[in-house]
């Protein structure tokens, strides 16, 4: 009788759990589930066996990329702002992008200002001095925003 009565509040409590979960936002959901399969995966195993460290190590990585996919799936606004600002974070940490994108448009304004000198016989700058000042506003904006790094190697 009283094991009857066991198994009927494990029940409940499973249930209770999972209609608590429901109540959530997807997000919260999803990082929840990840943290229980993560969990779930590495109960029982013992850390001093070997090949654990790189089970563990695989399972992390899952479950990162668990966290990463639930928060761009999610339709939070708060999520939305997480992702807009972790997009930001990773352009203005992009200096190899943004140095390149710096020179591909000298060459590019450069050809533009040799093509018209050769059809006009005249050659202005303006067009380019605008570009060279448009790119240098760009890179003092994200300068000022992410320090500009002092060299790209290590």
């Amino acid at each position: 009788m009283e094991d009857a009565r066991l198994k009927a509040h494990a029940g409940v409590v499973v249930d209770l759990q999972s209609r608590v979960r429901a109540l959530k936002p997807a997000y919260e959901q999803a990082l929840e589930e990840a943290d229980l399969w993560r969990e779930g995966a590495l109960a029982g195993l013992d850390p001093m066996a070997e090949g654990y460290a790189e089970f563990a190590q695989d399972v992390e990585r899952v479950t990162a990329r668990m966290y990463v996919d639930a928060l761009q799936h999610s339709t939070d606004y708060f999520d939305g702002v997480k992702r807009g600002l972790a997009d930001l974070k990773a352009e203005n940490e992009d200096w190899a992008s943004t140095s390149e994108d710096f020179v591909r448009g000298w060459a590019s304004r450069s050809e533009e200002a040799f093509v018209g000198f050769v059809k006009t016989g005249k050659f202005e700058l303006a067009s380019l001095a605008d570009f060279m000042i448009e790119q240098m506003a760009q890179i003092a904006y994200q300068s000022a925003r992410a320090p500009v790094p002092r060299s790209g190697r290590p």
